[in-house]
């Protein structure tokens, strides 16, 4: 009799979890599944990372370094060669490999929230315009956008200029028969995982930004009441004047339409995308002028071409004539982005043109990484090849196979920002040294995480030109 129960019962176990299954992977703590649209098996549209145990994708990378789990994806994405699934604890995980399928995911007005590997920023940054969402992304956003007008880009020419060469100049003091890249590219990091140091550094750092923005507050504050027709400037603020970015904000918080607080989130965000980000692309720049020594000569013909002697006197235009420069950072990019990847939250049920249905909490990854050398839009992708970005040569390309700085509502605001201060410490350091390479890339190896990163130290040798 008791046999007879204990049967019954597991069978209706069984067959409630076997339907349960249809809807979420059971093996995987209930993560919700991926579905199609028109009702075809998942697989005929988006495959699944195969499992290394019966708990689908749970165990995968246990007990993996950063090396180990960025390989991971990278043979993932070479094997399947399409976007796929996998099913994680708890939580589902639509990997992102093509340009068509980021480009639907991009241009998605309601896909604009961060998802779970930014929830690991917010010690840092809190809810600035990198990681917040919903209407605070949307305000913040709009408020910032004339902070990064091209005519404002100018008045930082002249501070990339001073920075570039105090960068330059420092090298009289050092040996440059061995310079590692990783240490005198300046850079912040938040790599330490510490519960003591973390908490030391973040107050550091946010006692940093607020510091400036009270010294900049004040200076603000005087160099306003010194215009009699202050009321008349501040009343045309939002029609004509535009400010750099510490000072628009400062304007909105004499506007009321921002607290030191938020201030201080998105200074602190500032400092991280445009100082961080910027300082790994500056690495791998300098990397491949040193690897491509008949690439870097060109580059440097082209700068005294189109660039006086005097650099004091290099502008925005001067920089704007250096096609061939900016291909080859555009190539670097391609090759070695920033940011290797980035992340959406689905807030709700979304069904998408390319028949997959995203139930609600799923997690979205766009491996930019892969997408840029995904040989679908790119011969031979793994060369390195800066004429891949000649008008020419980049007609009939899918305009989502190159998205080193993301697309649509949330890319980079400070795109043109980085590209003005890479390129104008590129002039400096090509018409002062010859750069010559210390290693292998093909020894490179790189972690996961938000910024791309290797354990390798990039060296480099610099000689000084003769003119």
């Amino acid at each position: 009799m008791l046999l007879s129960i204990f049967i019954v019962g597991l069978t209706f176990v069984v067959v409630w979890l076997y339907k349960l299954n249809r809807d979420y992977c059971v093996m995987a703590c209930f993560a919700k599944r991926l579905k199609t649209v028109d009702g075809r098996p998942l697989e005929q549209v988006v495959p699944q990372a195969k499992p290394e145990t019966i708990f689908a994708n749970v165990f995968d990378c246990f007990g993996a370094d950063n090396v180990v789990l960025f390989n991971s994806c990278r043979i993932s994405a070479a094997n399947l060669q399409k976007s796929y699934v996998e099913y994680g604890l708890f939580m589902t995980f639509y990997n992102v490999i093509t340009a068509e399928d980021a480009e639907l995911l991009l241009n998605d007005k309601n896909l604009i929230t961060k998802g779970i590997a930014y929830y690991f920023l917010e010690p840092f940054l809190h809810t600035g315009l990198l990681t917040s969402g919903g209407t605070k992304w949307h305000t913040r956003r709009k408020l910032l956008t004339p902070a990064f007008h091209f005519n404002i880009l100018g008045q930082f020419e002249e501070v990339f200029k001073e920075e570039s060469q105090k960068f330059v100049d420092h090298f009289e003091d050092i040996d440059m028969n061995s310079v590692t890249l990783n240490e005198i590219i300046p850079k912040f990091t938040l790599n330490s995982v510490c519960a003591p140091k973390m908490e030391k550094h973040l107050k550091t750092v946010h006692e940093f930004s607020s510091n400036i923005i009270h010294r900049r507050r004040k200076l603000f504050a005087a160099e306003l009441e010194q215009d009699e027709n202050t009321e008349i400037m501040e009343q045309e603020f939002s029609k004509k004047k535009r400010y750099a970015m510490l000072d628009t904000l400062l304007q909105a918080e004499r506007d009321g339409l921002i607290d030191h607080e938020g201030i201080c989130e998105e200074v602190d965000t500032f400092m991280f995308e445009g100082f961080d980000t910027t300082s790994i692309a500056l690495i791998f720049s300098l990397m491949n002028l040193s690897l491509y020594p008949e690439m870097q000569e060109t580059c440097y013909e082209e700068i005294l071409e189109h660039v006086e002697d005097d650099l004091t006197k290099l502008d925005i235009n001067q920089l704007g004539n250096l096609k061939y420069l900016e291909c080859f950072i555009k190539e670097t990019l391609r090759l070695y982005p920033s940011v290797p990847g980035i992340m959406r939250k689905v807030l709700r049920d979304t069904a998408l043109s390319n028949n997959v249905f995203m139930p609600a909490d799923t997690e979205i990854s766009i491996h930019i990484f892969d997408i840029q050398r995904n040989p679908k839009y790119w011969e031979d992708p793994d060369s390195f090849k800066p004429d891949r970005f000649t008008p020419e040569n980049s007609v009939g390309r899918h305009p989502y196979a190159f998205i080193p700085f993301s697309v649509g509502q949330r890319n980079c605001i400070g795109k043109k920002f980085a590209l003005l201060e890479m390129k104008t410490l590129l002039v400096f350091m090509l018409r002062k040294f010859k750069i010559v390479s210390l290693m292998d890339p093909k020894d490179l190896r790189f972690e996961t995480g938000i910024i791309l990163r290797t354990p390798n130290a990039v060296q480099i040798r610099l000689e000084k030109r003769s003119c």
